[in-house]
């Protein structure tokens, strides 16, 4: 366990032992007996909660005994819980028989719902050790004692209990009963899944039952991300990928996995990614010639993006070398060509030095040999393109030739802005090293998720024009202007000579709300900008404040 997770594990655990230990005859303590017969379900939840480890196919599983964490069996040792270590199950049976054992008549009054409360938390250790019947049996005993809306959780539980025992259809009445109750992102994530189930084991999938199926998971799994807000729920958006892709929808489930991986965190499973990055090799494999350039992009993006939050991604890149090493290898290639910069090295390594790491050893030269293949294939693929050119356009940020790569990994903008004023409904201002966030990320999520039109330099200005009056142009007729900013924005010339006309536009025009900044990597705001409020996209974007940004009035 981490450090932070053992100390927080570990008081929780003497606390609750403490509780146990309470005389509750004593009542000048003033302790009810529900406290500490509750504090004994919950010291069995704890004590199954033992950390989780890798097994040989990339699962987790729970850990053993011997495998647990030193300090903590010490300290289970010291507190004589070793007995409850072998068999947490007594832990809720002391705490169900404390709670039958009433001594006062206000004590009896609250045997209902502490019997209620044990016997759900009973259910769930159940659960856990897959005893399914004896988890339904302990949760339908909770609802017989009290089957009102108080009772919600109950009826959450025993409904992840009947899908384990492949009953469906009662699995989803309970779910609808617990929804009306209690409605939570998650209850209806788990009824979407469950009409998912029942529609993929349709045999005729264009019936009339199926379709209804199917319509009823769609409108659940839409309605549990709109639920979340603000909340951060990875497996939700993942939840919804994975049905897309299951029905074929495989461009809406890559997007949906990218929002799961944007609100992912470097303390939490590869999941995720590992949901993206499957969509994307499909999606590539399976895509038209003229695709594949934006779609290796991106796979090259997060690719990068989740080895630097998570580590090196061995095990993701067996399974994917497994499954696709012709993708795989593609990826290596147009690494090796396109990412040599020491900037964009990993942990001191090349990417392509990362994924060849794990290359068996008896095709390892196999492997070097169709990497340097599908590399030439790269070299030649861009002097085609240059040959082609009539006239060489210089990009005005690196003075070299421009290359349709570069312009093919943007979105292509819409026809119609939203505003009614101007052609453009922001415009965004950022450094080269936030170029594939504001690709990937902010352009795929507002022209593609929310229908605004934007621009960019590197894409909307026409090659040939004046590069630096077109800027100024573009910046003088969009509804707002987008700043990036981090670590290498400022100091850099062209940022500071568009935020510049900017803010010259904000003061002439009196725009109290023309500009957005958006603060990514950097410990303050910009000195010209910090009297205005800004958006945090650190971890991720808060989309929700940007549009309501975007909405309103200049």
């Amino acid at each position: 366990m981490e450090d932070i997770e053992r100390e927080y594990y570990m008081k929780g655990v003497k606390e609750l032992v403490e509780i146990t230990k309470i005389d509750h005859s004593n009542v000048k303590l003033y302790i009810r007996r529900e406290v500490i017969s509750t504090s004994w379900a919950f010291l069995g939840l704890f004590l199954i909660r033992r950390g989780s480890i890798l097994d040989e196919s990339g699962n987790y599983k729970r850990k053993t005994i011997d495998q647990m964490d030193e300090k903590i069996k010490a300290l289970l040792q010291d507190l004589e819980l070793v007995q409850y270590l072998d068999d947490p199950e007594k832990c809720f049976q002391i705490g169900l028989e404390q709670a039958s054992t009433s001594v006062t008549d206000s004590e009896k009054s609250c045997e209902p719902r502490i019997a209620t409360e044990l016997l759900i938390r009973y259910a769930i250790f159940l659960k856990t050790e897959e005893r399914w019947e004896e988890a339904l049996k302990k949760l339908n005993e909770a609802l017989e004692i009290d089957n009102t809306e108080a009772n919600w959780f109950a009826l959450t539980v025993k409904a992840e209990v009947l899908d384990n025992l492949g009953r469906i259809d009662e699995a989803i009445e309970d779910r609808k009963r617990a929804i009306s109750w209690n409605t939570t992102s998650r209850d209806i994530c788990d009824l979407a899944k469950a009409y998912q189930k029942k529609y993929m084991s349709c045999e005729d999938k264009n019936s009339e039952i199926a379709e209804e199926f199917l319509l009823n998971a769609s409108d659940c799994f839409t309605r549990a991300v709109q639920l979340l807000r603000q909340e951060k729920r990875p497996e939700i958006h993942c939840a919804q990928g994975i049905f897309l892709r299951e029905i074929g929808e495989i461009k809406e489930a890559i997007e949906c996995f990218k929002r799961a991986v944007e609100v992912d965190t470097a303390t939490k499973s590869r999941i995720s990614f590992r949901h993206l990055f499957e969509s994307l090799l499909f999606y590539y494999r399976e895509s038209l010639d003229s695709e594949k350039g934006k779609i290796m992009h991106e796979m090259a993006y997060f690719y990068d993006v989740t080895s630097r939050k998570h580590g090196e991604l061995t095990k993701e890149t067996e399974q994917f070398l497994t499954e696709y090493e012709e993708e795989m290898a593609t990826l290596t290639a147009y690494f090796q060509h396109y990412r040599q910069q020491p900037s964009l090295y990993s942990n001191g390594k090349t990417m392509y030095d990362i994924i060849t790491s794990v290359v068996k050893e008896d095709a390892i030269e196999k492997w070097r040999v169709t990497v340097e293949e599908k590399e030439k294939y790269f070299r030649s693929q861009e002097e085609t393109k240059l040959a082609k050119k009539k006239k060489e356009v210089l990009c005005s940020r690196c003075k070299g030739p421009v290359i349709e790569r570069q312009l093919s990994v943007f979105p292509d903008p819409l026809e119609k802005p939203r505003s009614l004023k101007y052609p453009y409904d922001f415009y965004v201002i950022f450094s080269p090293t936030d170029r594939d966030w504001v690709c990937h990320i902010l352009l795929e999520t507002l022209e593609v998720s929310y229908g605004y039109k934007g621009a960019i330099a590197e894409r909307d200005i026409r090659p040939g024009s004046t590069d630096i009056y077109q800027r100024v142009n573009l910046i003088q007729n969009c509804s707002k202007i987008l700043v990036i900013l981090s670590q290498k924005f400022e100091g850099n010339p062209e940022c500071d000579y568009e935020l510049s006309h900017a803010l010259k536009r904000k003061h002439e025009e009196n725009l109290e709300n023309v500009l957005i900044p958006i603060l990514r990597n950097v410990d303050g705001l910009h000195q010209s900008l910090r009297t205005i409020t800004f958006l945090d996209a650190v971890d991720d974007c808060d989309w929700n404040k940007l549009i309501n940004a975007l909405e309103a009035k200049p």
